[in-house]
């Protein structure tokens, strides 16, 4: 018999947005439909968990490395 597992929708993904504000809107109405609570909303990012947006600059890309976390399984792997 499968065995479950719960954890977290979402594991280390950081993504940067061209356009915050309409990035905001998108996440905020997506994460809204799906209960997840906001963690922190201002002028400089949203975070939702182990989700953060914030905005791309000229700065260097982010040096974070996007996860996936298998709820059914247990199991994690990073994606290069």
């Amino acid at each position: 018999m499968p065995e479950w597992h719960l954890g977290r929708l979402i594991d280390h993904v950081h993504l940067r947005a061209r356009d915050l504000a309409a990035s905001k809107r998108f996440y905020r109405a997506v994460l809204g439909a799906l209960d997840q609570t906001i963690n922190a909303d201002d002028e400089t990012h949203l975070q939702v968990d182990e989700l953060w947006i914030d905005a791309l600059g000229n700065d260097r890309p982010s040096a974070r490395a996007p996860g996936v976390s298998g709820s059914r399984s247990g199991c994690r792997a990073a994606l290069p």
